[in-house]
């Protein structure tokens, strides 16, 4: 029984968010921002937090989390480099999430989440498909 559980979930299942949340992690390091939904956005807020928390200090046991949660290499550099030396002195609060109004195909709520600091980011180059 999930009793007190104020879990968000997504209809489509567990494997299907967790693909997702890789996704918006891999958009959110390369864009600095992202616009969708205020419940994948109030998601992505904490999984990002705690990632960032983990990219503070590199030991061997974060790069492994950091690499389960992202799955790629040069942007567990990225975290490491440029957004863990960011984040130091912070003590939490490292996005912020801004409501937009609601889309008008839908009628969903939409938000962009964003870092509150800006950070320089490496370009990551993608390899051509032939």
């Amino acid at each position: 029984m999930l009793h007190r559980k104020r879990a968000i979930k997504f209809k489509d299942g567990q494997d299907a968010k967790e693909m997702l949340i890789k996704k918006l992690v891999r958009a959110m390091l390369i864009d600095k921002k992202a616009t969708l939904t205020v419940k994948k956005a109030k998601i992505m807020k904490s999984i990002l937090e705690r990632l960032v928390e983990k990219a503070k200090e590199k030991t061997e046991a974060n790069k492994n989390y950091l690499l389960r949660q992202v799955t790629d290499k040069k942007l567990v550099d990225i975290f490491f480099s440029e957004i863990g030396v960011l984040f130091k002195d912070r003590k939490g609060g490292y996005l912020r999430l801004k409501k937009i109004g609601a889309r008008t195909s839908d009628g969903a709520e939409m938000a962009i989440l964003e870092w509150v600091v800006p950070f320089v980011k490496e370009k990551i180059v993608e390899p051509k498909k032939v």
